[in-house]
């Protein structure tokens, strides 16, 4: 029975991968530059415009003919289900455009496509191929943004660039610089590529989202959002900015919730102006340009205002913005329930802190160099001054607590010039109205190496960064959280146990230049076999490395975010799915315990949604562990008759649909005539597959928390009547 158990708990983790809900496609639309008009074609094939005749077998020319115009006002011809592919070219995307005549001169900016349909895909050409080249959607006459995500549900976007053709950056101090906002023509430049509010489960990969006069993407009150592969590079004022303030107002509500996936996302150089057509930057300002020139700048790779939610920063690289690089700091403030993990990410030379988190927190096999001081004295950076230099210090990480919190700062290799290598400190200081720590929280720093250069912000007189900034004069740690790290040239202002190294150094590959570090341990390094074994710390010690490498690979596991002589402990399960793939795990899991097999070419498809035939398969699988389960009678289910009048024994999962049915866990569509039908080639929702999944784990009447049947208690998603 356990093992049953525990092969349904894994196949639930695998089968999460598919519960993004998509739709049957009705329709699949073309965009492509030789294409011709709406009148021309009807988008539903991908062939060129013949050159005459119209409602021809053809592609649109340009995305705006996916609109028709009503009343004056731009409506989309898709619906929920239906999929616009873009093929390769530029497009602009604003005043001027193709199918642009409801614009208005005076008001160009609001020249845009109206919000997604709930249920459709965008993708470029080349989404299924690694997205070799994708396509360029530009923006112009200050456009608001590209996509406009309001009250857009269950949508994907994949493998599109979305830029502008300006050097520009909205109120720049420099004139020449500065966006044209307020007289006609504004010039080829966009605000944002991307405003989301009121929006959930969505899909981002493959976009490269750079150049934008203010932020790369602006989003608020999102839920259950997944980055993937994408890049937020050089927009004027922020990457991700996650205040809707300059949308909505002083007293906007900003607050996400679900989860917030970023996976092999790159964030950099935001707060500096991206040339074009060259791409790059120039003029980088942050806020100090405020105090000095009156025009205040931002510069956060990732900022958001007071949020709740599950981030997972995974598998990412953050450098070069000219604040902050991701800061989190205000999750959780006044919202239960959130979680911050920042896994194996490189952050570096952003001004600010590198790292910031608040709330329950958990920053594991990362790479922090703290060169706050990196932007001084550099040609492109003549609008930043004193102030956004090592901004409030530049500590590497910032942890802001709350009350009984707990967090983690496990196997990081963490490198400082500021004030600190780490600040401490109750919320309180940000938010005095709220209620105090209790003395009863918890940080745990177990496995780090601290390497310390001198201390910048005091000028010429030598100072090493602090430990923990102030020598934690919020009483925020204890000693005996503090083990298995080793500490160089770190100033000890606080109590640590005995089982750390201080004072020797870890030698890295290459270290005499904080701008110019390689990590990675040489041979001899006192920090090899040094730290708590996997397992340890209640399983939170992690079985690899910042490089996906093995660990431990010697004695013991080595402190720091690389592993010593380590070797990849990654097979690929599928050719199109990496070890660095977010989900990677519990794909392998399905193809080790023969759950999935893939395809034939050797592909996986994970982005793909899963089709009932498939999902019977899975649960079969997982629950019988075999793939040619027996049915009632000891009869191969092969052999059995149909049950369903849509599933003819020659389908490749006959018999599992066949068993499936024995197992009472899904009994299909009853038709008029008696007969049933499973509808195999449809794409599972999400509530059938909730459904299935309690059905064979549990039964059809599950029981929840209390011994309360699942049916009575108050429903968790406000989407989810009782009755549905």
């Amino acid at each position: 029975m356990k093992r049953k158990r525990f092969s349904m708990i894994s196949l639930l983790s695998f089968l999460a991968l598919f519960l993004f809900p998509y739709l049957v496609f009705s329709a699949t639309y073309y965009v492509r530059p030789d294409g011709g008009t709406a009148e021309q074609c009807t988008g539903l094939v991908d062939q060129p415009y013949p050159g005459s005749g119209t409602n021809q077998a053809c592609a649109w020319s340009h995305p705006f003919w996916a609109l028709r115009i009503e009343g004056g006002s731009p409506q989309w011809r898709l619906s929920s289900g239906d999929t616009l592919i873009i093929k390769s070219g530029s497009y602009m995307m604003g005043y001027g455009a193709p199918n642009t005549d409801w614009c208005h001169q005076a008001f160009p900016w609001d020249c845009v496509l109206p919000p997604l349909p709930s249920g459709i895909e965008i993708r470029g050409e080349g989404w299924d191929s690694g997205c070799p080249n994708p396509p360029e959607l530009w923006a112009t006459e200050r456009a608001s943004q590209i996509f406009d995500l309001t009250g857009s549900s269950n949508v994907r976007l994949a493998c599109l660039e979305l830029t502008d053709h300006a050097s520009c950056a909205h109120n720049h101090p420099d004139r020449a610089t500065r966006c044209e906002y307020d007289n006609s023509p504004f010039g080829p430049w966009g605000l944002d590529g991307i405003l989301a509010r009121d929006s959930s489960n969505v899909t981002l990969e493959d976009i490269n989202i750079h150049g934008f006069g203010e932020s790369g993407i602006t989003a608020g009150r999102i839920s259950n959002w997944h980055l993937s592969r994408v890049r937020i590079a050089g927009n004027g004022k922020v990457g991700w900015n996650g205040d809707l303030k300059r949308v909505e107002g002083e007293n906007a509500n900003s607050t996400n919730t679900g989860i917030i996936r970023f996976s092999n996302v790159t964030i950099e150089w935001n707060g500096c102006v991206e040339t074009y057509p060259d791409k790059q930057p120039s003029n980088c300002w942050a806020q100090a340009a405020g105090d000095v020139l009156g025009h205040e700048g931002y510069g956060d790779g990732v900022g958001t205002a007071r949020t709740g939610g599950h981030w997972i920063i995974e598998d990412s690289v953050i450098r070069y913005n000219t604040s902050d690089g991701l800061d989190l700091l205000y999750v959780g403030v006044g919202i239960p329930d959130t979680f911050v993990e920042v896994r194996r990410v490189q952050a570096y030379g952003n001004a600010g802190n590198q790292i910031k988190v608040g709330g329950p927190s958990l920053i594991e096999n990362s790479l922090i160099i703290g060169n706050c001081n990196y932007f001084r004295g550099k040609s492109f950076a003549l609008y930043m001054y004193q102030g956004d230099f090592c901004r409030a210090g530049g500590a590497s990480v910032s942890i802001s607590v709350h009350p009984n919190d707990e967090t983690f700062v496990i196997n990081n290799t963490i490198l400082g010039e500021g004030w600190a290598m780490s600040e401490v400190y109750c919320y309180t200081l940000d938010f005095e109205n709220y209620p105090s720590c209790t003395g009863n929280e918890r940080i745990h720093f177990v496995n780090n190496i601290y390497y310390a250069f001198r201390n910048v912000t005091v000028g010429d007189r030598e100072d090493w960064p602090d430990l923990i900034g102030d020598g934690d004069r919020y009483h925020l740690t204890r000693p005996d959280l503090i083990h298995h790290n080793l500490f160089y040239r770190v100033q000890m202002d606080v109590q640590v146990s005995a089982d750390n190294i201080i004072d020797q150094d870890p030698l890295f590959v290459r270290s005499d230049d904080i701008n110019d570090i390689d990590a990675h341990l040489r041979s001899g390094s006192p920090a090899i076999d040094r730290g708590l074994n996997v397992g340890e710390l209640g399983g939170r010690i992690p079985n690899h490395d910042l490089e996906k490498n093995t660990r431990p690979a010697g004695a013991g596991v080595d402190l720091g975010a690389y592993e010593f002589g380590g070797t990849s402990g990654c097979t690929p399960p599928f050719t199109d799915v990496p070890c660095n793939y977010w989900a990677y795990e519990a794909i392998r899991w399905a193809m080790e315990n023969g759950v999935s097999t893939g395809w034939a070419d050797g592909t996986f498809r994970p982005e793909e949604p899963v089709k009932r035939d498939a999902m019977a398969a899975f649960i079969v699988r997982a629950r019988d562990r075999t793939n040619d389960p027996i049915c009632n009678g000891n009869i191969p289910c092969q052999n059995t008759q149909p049950y369903f009048r849509d599933v003819e024994p020659s389908f490749s999962f006959y018999k599992h649909i066949q068993r499936l049915y024995e197992l009472g866990i899904t009994q299909g569509w009853v038709m008029p005539d008696g007969s049933r039908e499973y509808r195999p080639f449809e794409n599972i929702s999400r509530a059938a597959m909730a459904a299935f999944l309690v059905r064979a784990v549990e039964n059809d009447d599950p029981i929840c928390q209390g011994g309360i049947p699942c049916s009575q208690t108050s429903p968790y998603f406000q989407d989810v009547p009782p009755n549905h």
